[in-house]
């Protein structure tokens, strides 16, 4: 069985264990809305969910949707429901560089190119958290996405294209995110 601690104790665990708290790096977990949020409980138990996500460093949310990559208060989303913060490790990059990698990376993760189940807030998320050199999300976040995206045979899923290859009637995958180093 998985066992959640709260959010508040998982804020406290991280800023007790983290070398420079100004320097961590979180995965906020929404549900998608406050409804699905009984459900996620129990898809839980086998190990996923429908999820919303941000990567928190130096006080900033930064997520990607349909409108592109945005930014907003840590913990705080006008249409999903904060769940728990996940701490992913420090970075080593200042503020300064990350907002650089963020500028720079924004032509790549514009709304256009937003797919559902292939390129979202999850796929950005395990990006960010590459190139800010910090661990990826655990896997139960973005399990549902995965096992729908997997599907070869369905041409749409809930009205939205469903490509594996990552091209899709909104156009082709944008490269990653570039890796950027402390020196």
């Amino acid at each position: 069985l998985k066992f959640k601690i709260s959010p508040i104790l998982r804020d406290m665990q991280g800023i007790w264990s983290v070398p420079d708290p100004q320097r961590a790096v979180y995965l906020s977990v929404y549900d998608l809305d406050s409804r699905l949020g009984l459900l996620n409980d129990i898809a839980g138990f086998f190990g996923g969910g429908a999820y919303h996500a941000g990567i928190e460093v130096y006080g900033t949310e930064w997520t990607f949707g349909q409108d592109g990559l945005y930014s907003h208060q840590p913990r705080q989303h006008d249409y999903h429901s904060y769940r728990e913060s996940i701490f992913l490790g420090t970075t080593t990059l200042s503020n300064e560089q990350v907002q650089k990698l963020l500028e720079a990376s924004s032509p790549f993760w514009h709304g256009d190119s937003y797919d559902v189940l292939n390129r979202n807030c999850l796929t950005f998320a395990a990006s960010l958290a590459q190139a800010l050199g910090v661990r990826r999300p655990p896997t139960w976040v973005s399990s549902f996405a995965r096992t729908w995206a997997s599907f070869d045979d369905l041409s749409t899923v809930f009205g939205l294209p469903v490509s594996r290859s990552g091209v899709s009637s909104l156009g082709p995958r944008p490269p990653r995110m570039a890796v950027m180093s402390a020196r």
